[in-house]
């Protein structure tokens, strides 16, 4: 086998091990109450939540018609609540990063592992193993945390409300 696979499947592995520890860390402080993020839990955006929710993952265009009222509260506290929100979305779309260098990984492997079997590479094959196992932990982990899509619908709406309804490239 390749020293490149070999060492790709660390590398995943270790970044496995990281994202793992971060979905813990992102689960226990949305279950707590104290530490929510708290555009999510206010009461007075309960409308536009629901909205965001239904919608997920397209985005109302109009938000002024979805809660008229307390459209303007968002946009004053919209980079204190984009802040709030940095943290998770980012590590949410690392996640997706991860997924696609994990298939693509596996893919590749795939393509060369024709006459390689357990027997003649049993440490590459722990290597693989590894890295498939971590992967269910952390998509397991990860279907745990019930607040992603509004995690992630809001920070959407606070990014498009902040910037005037222009988008970034990059915004993903």
């Amino acid at each position: 086998m390749s020293l490149r696979f070999a060492d790709n499947l660390v590398a995943l592995n270790d970044v496995c091990v990281g994202l793992l520890t971060r979905m813990y860390e992102i689960r226990s402080i949305l279950r707590d109450a104290n530490r929510r993020p708290q555009v999510i839990t206010n009461h007075m955006f309960a409308k536009f939540t629901k909205e965001l929710i239904k919608r997920f993952p397209e985005y109302p265009t109009e938000l002024e018609k979805v809660d008229p009222k307390n459209i303007d509260s968002l946009r004053k506290n919209g980079s204190e609540y984009i802040k709030e929100l940095e943290y998770f979305y980012v590590s949410f779309c690392e996640m997706e990063e991860f997924n696609r260098a994990v298939i693509k990984e596996l893919l590749e492997l795939r393509q060369v592992m024709d006459g390689n079997t357990i027997e003649n590479t049993p440490e590459f094959m722990f290597q693989v193993l590894k890295l498939v196992t971590n992967f269910c932990d952390l998509h397991l982990l990860l279907a745990t945390i019930e607040d992603r899509r509004i995690i992630c619908a809001y920070y959407a709406a606070l990014y498009l409300i902040n910037t005037g309804g222009t988008s970034d490239d990059n915004f993903q």
